[in-house]
């Protein structure tokens, strides 16, 4: 059987209300001063967030896992300077991937205008 990766995850930083449906899973931290919400996020998406949700499902057709029993996922939650410094680092290495994505699109267009121009010519 295949796992479903949930690897929809945002942060809603905003102070305005907003609305979300019955598909999404609303998680408030308690404490914003021990934990840094872009490595929760990361954490959570990583093999051992994912090992942890897919521990959670329940066998049933459409795979769903509620509130209470997200609040039993267990993730390693090193002191709020590290979480910090892992989270930078994620993003960091994320911000280089989208750069080196956006590179990798532009010499590809660029080979293709390159191959057309020689067909064409």
């Amino acid at each position: 059987m295949l796992e479903q990766q949930l690897d929809k995850i945002g942060i809603y930083l905003n102070k305005r209300q907003a609305n979300i449906n019955q598909a999404i899973a609303l998680v408030r931290i308690q404490d914003n001063n021990s934990f840094n919400p872009i490595y929760l996020k990361e954490i959570i998406k990583s093999s051992v967030g994912q090992f942890n949700l897919n521990r959670l499902k329940r066998p049933v057709a459409r795979a769903n896992i509620n509130l209470e029993e997200i609040s039993t996922m267990q993730l390693p939650i090193p002191q709020i300077n590290k979480q910090t410094e892992i989270a930078d680092y994620i993003s960091e290495l994320r911000n280089k991937a989208k750069q080196l994505q956006e590179e990798a699109k532009e010499i590809l267009n660029q080979a293709k205008a390159t191959i057309e121009n020689m067909i064409l010519t």
